[in-house]
């Protein structure tokens, strides 16, 4: 943006916005003479430090952003003079996106007399030609586009004090390779210009910065204005924003998408420090912030974030809840406008745990798009023939096998008959499973009645429900009978009520599925024996037709053993693979390196059984191994 600040002291103007690409609305608002030159050297120099606008691109929004002036010497200061009109022009595809609809200019008045009564904003455009800038407003080739007039009080004025008027342009855009101009003039009831006073001056010895505008002075006839040349002008002024603050930071326009950090975690101190990355351009970032303990025998979660157009860092927490229990269940949804770095969980006695979240997009780690793209292909390759029946809408029958995991039961009925049989009154039940947890995180899980006669009890929670919901979605009907065959306790052994006993694999083996999902792992991790029942396992199923998914182990409690963990989840993966079964893998969200794909540090994981196992997934892991699973079996 070129804007021309007619100067109110002397007979040259300065140029705002130098060296600069600014998309949008450059509010500069300079202090008075008699406040300039009682400001020292040093908090202009500090100023000066933090604007950091030597050789920057500068850009900013269109809205809020206010500068305020810094001191210069008195001797830098021009001769008193005064001006009227200042003129401000814009270049779409170059100061600002090509049909960037802009919303408001605003522009900076004092005045030296109280006769001004409005603002009279005269717009106009021409094309990009050699010639272009060297041409004043009002040109034979500019297009007159209209004139606009406002009260002061419509644009947020009072006379003989000034301020920064809010000029609405109503979504005008500027085209590629347009110049948009605002001649711009305060005006008494007789559409006499009333003159205006900015202060200024330049600095000597800083680097060359360069634009172009238009004044006009005292004396001149309405409608002489003087090309202002090429002129070498480091602006005194130090620049802030509402929505472009970054400190002694760059500033950028294009909204930062993206970031790689590192996150370190000492004492209550979480340091993160890397980049942020905005259509090709990037800006260091490095901050550090410090967690405030909570109160005695509670826990917080705490979400690190960066500004996706400042850069700046901050933090939002959840409410305080009881230690080691569900505050997993209460983070906060990513605020608009941010970008989610990290989360810490905070106990009474200081931080505990962080995961870095700015690795993953979704729940995939930046840089593993590829192997993950293969292993939803492969996936999605094994689940053709059920994809193909939902696309047709033709019936599902989806089964669950597994522990308590799959179950979600209330405790398994004693008749072997009725315990093998799928679903009952007794599995996709909070009031056990979840049983640790208080009434307004039980309330947070909706409740169904499944027309077993035990009523509104049941609950859609868990990676089984996620994958009927996407399978419906594709059908778009309820296509999938989901079979739940889960008991909790259980293992994959041959061994009464696990998964190999032939009295209770013969149930779902006769049950005609389409689909099925292995659940096993966690009661068993560390054992030899999990890859070679899983294989004996899926062949079971696919001799009936059934395809077999092998789901990976969800992550205990960091109070159990991580190796352990992922010895099992190795096996599992080895088992599917080697059978011809898909996989869902659960190290990818929640292995120590992946742990912000979870979002949270495995301090919080499993804590609705903690003290007696540490192994039973929460709401929010549930449905984070349920996003997984829709994702990586192709079904998204």
């Amino acid at each position: 943006m070129t804007i021309a600040i007619i100067d109110g002291r002397g007979s040259k103007p300065v140029i705002i916005g130098a060296g600069a690409d600014v998309a949008g609305t450059l509010v500069l608002q300079a202090e008075s003479a008699a406040d300039a030159a009682a400001s020292s050297a040093a908090e202009a120099a500090d100023l000066l430090a933090d604007a950091t606008l030597t050789n920057a691109k500068v850009k900013a929004s269109f809205d809020t952003i206010i500068t305020t002036a810094v001191d210069r010497p008195a001797a830098g200061n021009y001769n008193t003079g005064n001006s009227t009109n200042l003129a401000i022009a814009v270049m779409g595809g170059e100061d600002v996106p090509a049909d960037t609809p802009l919303a408001t200019l605003l522009v900076p008045f004092t005045f030296t007399s109280s006769a001004a009564t409005k603002i009279i904003v005269k717009r106009s455009s021409r094309l990009s030609t050699d010639a272009w800038l060297n041409s004043q407003p009002g040109n034979a080739g500019d297009t007159v586009i209209d004139t606009r007039e406002f009260t002061l009080a419509d644009v947020g004025l009072v006379s003989g004090v000034g301020g920064v008027a809010t000029i609405p342009l109503g979504g005008q855009t500027a085209p590629d390779g347009t110049l948009l101009i605002f001649d711009v003039v305060a005006v008494n009831n007789s559409d006499v210009p009333q003159y205006n006073n900015l202060s200024h001056g330049p600095v000597s010895g800083a680097t060359q910065q360069y634009q172009y505008g238009w004044y006009r002075f005292e004396g001149q006839a309405a409608g002489f204005w003087e090309a202002i040349p090429i002129i070498a002008i480091r602006p005194a002024f130090a620049v802030t924003t509402e929505l472009f603050d970054t400190g002694a930071g760059a500033v950028k326009a294009d909204p930062f998408r993206s970031a790689s950090v590192d996150v370190a975690l000492v004492g209550n101190n979480l340091t993160v420090s890397g980049k942020l990355f905005a259509n090709g351009n990037e800006v260091a970032v490095s901050d550090t912030v410090t967690f405030t303990a909570a109160a005695a025998g509670k826990e917080w979660a705490f979400g690190v974030y960066a500004d996706r157009l400042t850069g700046a860092i901050s933090t939002e927490a959840t409410e305080q809840r009881d230690e080691e229990l569900d505050a997993i269940e209460y983070l906060p949804a990513t605020p608009a406008g941010k970008i989610l770095l990290a989360r810490a969980l905070v106990r009474d006695s200081g931080a505990v745990g962080a995961v870095n979240c700015a690795q993953f997009r979704g729940l995939i780690k930046i840089g593993q798009e590829g192997n993950m793209a293969r292993h939803v292909e492969r996936n999605r390759g094994l689940l053709r023939p059920v994809i193909g029946k939902a696309m047709r809408g033709d019936a599902i029958n989806w089964g669950g096998y597994g522990d308590s995991i799959t179950a979600l039961q209330t405790g398994a009925p004693s008749d072997s008959a009725v315990r093998y049989a799928a679903n009952g009154e007794w599995r996709d039940r909070r009031s056990v499973y979840f049983s640790a947890y208080p009434s307004d995180t039980l309330a947070l899980l909706p409740l169904f009645d499944f027309g077993d006669g035990s009523g509104q009890v049941h609950t859609k929670i868990g990676w089984n429900w996620s994958i009927k919901a996407a399978l419906d979605a594709i059908a778009g009907a309820d296509v999938v009978d989901y079979l739940n065959y889960g008991i909790g306790g259980t293992t994959s052994a041959n061994s009464d009520n696990n998964g190999l006993w032939p009295a209770r694999i013969a149930v779902p083996l006769a049950a005609s599925l389409d689909a099925v999902v292995i659940a096993f792992g966690m009661n068993e991790r560390g054992s030899t024996s999990t890859y070679a029942n899983i294989v004996n396992m899926a062949g079971q199923f696919q001799a009936e037709g059934a395809i077999p998914i092998v789901m990976g182990c969800p992550r205990p409690h960091a109070d159990e053993s991580v190796s352990n963990w992922r010895y099992t989840c190795d096996a599992l993966e080895a088992a599917a693979m080697d059978s011809g079964a898909a996989f869902i893998s659960t190290t990818a969200i929640a292995d120590d390196r992946n742990l912000g794909a979870m979002g949270m540090p495995a301090e919080a994981l499993c804590s609705t059984n903690i003290g007696a196992g540490g192994n039973h997934p929460g709401i929010f892991e549930l449905q984070q191994y349920g996003r997984a699973a829709v994702e990586q079996l192709g079904l998204a």
